[in-house]
C-alpha cells in the first residue's frame, strides 16, 4: 500500500478490510506519508488546508489496535515512512526457548525432543525456537530436518 491520504478512521477500516483478505501471520508492506516538508507546511498553512498526514505514533497505535505487528520501520527522514507489518495470529503461541550449546548435546537434545512431542501432542499452539551464538553451530542444516518431522512446524 502507498500513501493512504486519508483521515485516521478511515485509514483504519482499510486496514481493517486488508486484515480480512490476509491469511495469519500474513505481510503487509505500507509506504506512508509520515512528515510534510517546509514548503508544504507553509502552503497549507497560508490555504488554510490541513493535510492528512500521520505521525508514526499516531499509524503504530493503529497498528497495534488492530493487533499488526511492525516488524520492520524504516524512514527517509524526510516525509515518509515504509512498514513491514505481519497479521497477528488470533491465538498467541506459547514460546518456548531452547539454547543450542555447541559440544553439549546432552544439555539441549533431550529437552529439544521433549518439546517437540509435547508441540505435536498439544492443542494450544507452542513455538520452539533454537538459539545458538556460535557462527557454525549447524543449526540451519537441523532446523529444516526437524521441520520435516511430526510437531516440527513449531520450531523456529
Amino acid at each position: 500500500m502507498k500513501f493512504l491520504n486519508h483521515p485516521i478512521k478511515e485509514l483504519r477500516q482499510i486496514l481493517e478490510n486488508i486484515l480480512a483478505t490476509l491469511k495469519e501471520n500474513g505481510f503487509v508492506l505500507l509506504l506512508q506519508r509520515t512528515r510534510l516538508v517546509l514548503a508544504e507546511r507553509i502552503l497549507s498553512a497560508a490555504g488554510n488546508t490541513a493535510l492528512p498526514i500521520h505521525t508514526e505514533s499516531d499509524l503504530e497505535q493503529t497498528f497495534k489496535d488492530l493487533n499488526l505487528q511492525v516488524i520492520c520501520k524504516k524512514s527517509d527522514s524526510l516525509t515518509s515512512t515504509m512498514y513491514l507489518l505481519r497479521k497477528s495470529p488470533d491465538m498467541p503461541y506459547e514460546d518456548i526457548v531452547i539454547p543450542v550449546i555447541e559440544d553439549k548435546y546432552e544439555k539441549w537434545v533431550d529437552e529439544l525432543s521433549e518439546k517437540i512431542t509435547m508441540a505435536s501432542m498439544s492443542s494450544d499452539p507452542k513455538r520452539i525456537w533454537l538459539v545458538s551464538e556460535a557462527s557454525n553451530s549447524g543449526i540451519i542444516g537441523l532446523l529444516n530436518c526437524l521441520r520435516q518431522e511430526p510437531g516440527g512446524s513449531s520450531i523456529r
